[in-house]
């Protein structure tokens, strides 16, 4: 019997299926595209006293939650100059005895760990990114990782800056708990998510 428009054969239905898949997938990465540059131009046009009065909210808001964790490893990351500027943060931990681990960015999406002992102590890395100059490599578990994105949703569903880094880390590395900190205008209602695409436990924005 001939196929008809409803009975595709076996040959036919493997390529209108990978051809659908194709299109999904060209419609997703056209809208992360699109979010990205929104979200980065929101970003860049914050006004400066509004990022200060954020940033001090969101750092409170981090400081209590983490208390409540008692975290003894931390991953964070060194925030670029638009991203909430968690630095002070950083340097409450160091003085309180937490053992911070900051990533350099590595070929092929891949991260390498390094301790974070001295804030003034950093190189700068590839994609303005910045990371502790001294290769003291960690490897072990981590109580919390703050993760960065451009933009969140409320249960946690991340969009990245398309690299694919900490979804592959988030993966892969021995985690207990994830945050993020973002602006408010950060977080949307929905994002377009792939099947790597890693979530995050909880995320902080004032």
């Amino acid at each position: 019997m001939q196929a008809t428009a409803l009975e595709l054969k076996p040959q036919e239905g493997v390529v209108l299926e990978n051809r659908n898949s194709f299109l999904c997938f060209m419609k997703i990465a056209d809208e992360k595209r699109q979010l990205r540059k929104r979200i980065l131009s929101q970003r860049r046009n914050l006004d400066q006293g509004q990022k200060e009065v954020w940033d001090r909210a969101i750092l409170e808001q981090l400081k209590q939650w983490e208390q409540g964790l008692s975290a003894d490893v931390i991953h964070v990351y060194w925030p670029m100059t638009d991203e909430v500027n968690l630095k002070p943060l950083y340097q409450q931990w160091i003085k309180a005895g937490k053992k911070l681990v900051c990533p350099k960015t590595l070929p092929k999406g891949l991260l390498e760990n390094r301790i974070l002992s001295d804030l003034e102590d950093l190189e700068e890395g590839v994609f303005a990114t910045y990371h502790p100059a001294t290769a003291q490599v960690y490897q072990g578990a981590y109580d919390l990782v703050l993760v960065p994105g451009l933009a969140f949703t409320a249960s946690g569903h991340r969009l990245g800056f398309g690299g694919g880094y900490y979804d592959r880390f988030l993966k892969e590395a021995p985690i207990k708990h994830t945050v993020a900190a973002a602006y408010p205008f950060q977080i949307l209602e929905h994002l377009p998510v792939e099947v790597h695409d890693q979530k995050i436990a909880t995320v902080l924005y004032p």
